[in-house]
């Protein structure tokens, strides 16, 4: 991870702003045209952030919602994964 924070990259059209919030990571994903699809969240989180972190597309109450941009997707590290995610099963049979 290169320093300092927050780090901006661009990678195909898509706009990325990498920070660490209180000691958690956050990635914003944003393109002009469109949200994000899969594949450019997916590239984006496993090229500019740590690999051993946990990331998760949160929505909170509607009261807390905030919608700045509508092009723009959030994954914020969680704090004690354990707590939030069952393990996935290691081989599917």
């Amino acid at each position: 991870m290169r320093s300092p924070l927050p780090q901006t990259y661009r990678f195909s059209k898509c706009n990325v702003l990498v920070s660490n919030d209180g000691g958690l990571w956050h990635l914003s994903i944003s393109r002009k045209d469109r949200l994000p699809n899969y594949d450019e969240v997916k590239y984006a989180r496993y090229a500019y952030l740590p690999d051993d972190i946990t990331v998760a597309q949160l929505f909170p109450p509607k009261t807390d919602f905030v919608n700045m941009h509508q092009f723009c997707l959030h994954l914020w590290e969680l704090a004690a994964p354990e707590l939030w995610l069952p393990s996935p099963p290691k081989k599917i049979s």
